[in-house]
């Protein structure tokens, strides 16, 4: 039994964890549902068979539980069926089409009601900016959108593994932009619109995929937090 833990390696482990989490919660809100659904059931339910169950945390465990059962369940569904169930349950998770059918679109913007909508998106745009980025014009989404902050908190734990070694002041600004966008950003909104998720979805599978998001998110603060520790 090995009795201590590289912790290069360790935290090496972590980041491409973490990468493969964002990558993954980034494809759920930026690509559409293709057909047939089973496939793309399929191919998030193997990444999500890669995560770790003994997690701390009860959402993410519970969120796991559910997209599983889901899956199980949809070996059985017909294939169109179950495409047209989940691109009609993102639309309307995601467009915010009538308050009384669904939650108000994720934009953070939206959901920081303390904030002025422009202030909180330029605010966003900042943090891209930092890293000499900007959303693509090919991109139909604010830049304060869900499956945007995703993909650039991948881009940025990609960044961290990237200058990890020989580096330091490269890797110490990129753990601050991390710990920044966290904490002014996504810590303050996810977790209000993964409620509206969980009590909104129609299916199992955005259901499942709301306390996943919530629970790895609290995960993530955690996480934070002890490294600031």
């Amino acid at each position: 039994m090995k009795a201590f833990v590289n912790e290069k390696s360790c935290l090496i482990e972590t980041t491409k964890y973490r990468i493969m989490i964002y990558r993954l919660l980034e494809k759920l809100f930026m690509e559409p549902i293709p057909t047939p659904g089973k496939d793309f059931t399929n191919k998030v339910l193997k990444a999500i068979n890669d995560l770790d169950m003994n997690n701390k945390d009860i959402c993410l465990n519970q969120g796991i539980e559910i997209l599983k059962a889901f899956h199980n369940k949809s070996l059985l569904s017909n294939i169109e069926t179950l495409q047209k169930e989940l691109a009609v349950d993102r639309t309307m998770l995601c467009r915010g089409i009538n308050s009384e059918y669904g939650p108000p679109p994720p934009y953070e913007a939206v959901y920081m009601e303390s904030e002025n909508q422009q202030t909180q998106i330029l605010k966003v745009i900042d943090k891209y900016n930092k890293m000499q980025i900007s959303v693509s014009s090919e991109v139909r989404e604010r830049p304060d959108y869900i499956g945007l902050e995703f993909a650039f908190m991948a881009f940025l734990c990609e960044k961290e593994l990237e200058v990890y070694e020989g580096k330091q002041e490269e890797y110490e600004e990129i753990i601050r932009l991390e710990t920044e966008f966290l904490t002014e950003h996504l810590f303050k909104w996810i977790p209000k619109y993964c409620d509206e998720m969980i009590k909104w979805a129609k299916t199992d599978f955005f259901k499942g995929i709301g306390y996943l998001i919530k629970g790895y998110i609290s995960e993530e603060k955690e996480r934070n937090e002890e490294q600031e520790g």
